[in-house]
């Protein structure tokens, strides 16, 4: 049985701790059980959404394959906490993603700027 990301896991207990009262702590025992936990229900749910996407004949996994197996296993109250944050985290990629694109667009027109002036450089040599 594969592991989730250790240190995702023990952030998010001890915050969600830390919420609640500063001086909590975590044994290493608990973060253990933890993180079996969140495999164990992180494979529990796959199971179920692998079986809704071959009911639908698709092969990849959709989002909807993974509401509809939380529903399934009596998860409804997680259905809309997950597609909140699937969309946040779609918004975060977008502007991520037109982030970069506005860099190396700065970039193309620093370079063509210093082209002009090298140039500019080499006529007034001449």
């Amino acid at each position: 049985m594969e592991f989730v990301p250790t240190a995702t896991i023990t952030k998010l207990a001890r915050n969600r701790l830390k919420s609640m009262d500063k001086r909590n702590r975590i044994e290493k025992n608990a973060k253990t059980y933890l993180l079996r936990s969140v495999t164990g229900f992180i494979y529990f749910i796959n199971t179920f959404a692998i079986e809704e996407s071959k009911k639908r004949g698709v092969k990849t996994l959709q989002p909807k394959d993974l509401y509809d197996a939380l529903k399934m296993t009596g998860f409804e109250e997680f259905v809309q906490p997950t597609q909140q944050t699937i969309e946040k985290h779609k918004e975060i990629e977008k502007s991520k993603k037109e982030k970069k694109k506005r860099r190396k667009i700065k970039r193309y027109r620093r370079r063509k700027i210093k082209r002009k002036r090298k140039r500019k450089r080499k006529r007034k040599r001449k």
